[in-house]
């Protein structure tokens, strides 16, 4: 029985290890018309180097990511990305993934509307 709470214990010290390693990137985005254009923008996300996991939601009008946490990946350059598809991203949040509550991006608010990355 001991054996298990520590192989249980361990796992969770692993998971944790891993999640302080990942990072979690949300924005607001422009562009999407369906979801198999909400699709397409992943498809483009995943294929960069150190995204671990992208999707896309055409009804909240929101980007999730889970990117290495040293992988350099900014609004200016997720936009450049998904310029070929007409879809941009604003209002870039990143933190460690579980360091906070998960909220949608709240795209009808967000008023990050300059070129610049947040």
């Amino acid at each position: 029985m001991v054996c298990l709470a520590w192989g249980i214990l361990g796992n969770f010290v692993d998971l944790k290890a891993q999640d302080q390693q990942t990072h979690l990137i949300q924005a607001a985005v422009h562009g999407l018309h369906n979801a198999h254009h909400a699709e397409q923008a992943a498809q483009m996300l995943r294929t960069t180097k150190g995204v671990r996991m992208a999707r896309f939601d055409q009804h909240t009008r929101n980007m999730m990511l889970h990117v290495d946490a040293g992988l350099v990946l900014d609004r200016g350059m997720i936009n450049d990305l998904l310029e070929p598809i007409g879809v941009s991203v604003r209002c870039l949040q990143r933190e460690p993934v579980g360091s906070t509550p998960f909220r949608h991006v709240n795209a009808d608010d967000c008023q990050d509307l300059a070129p610049t990355a947040r």
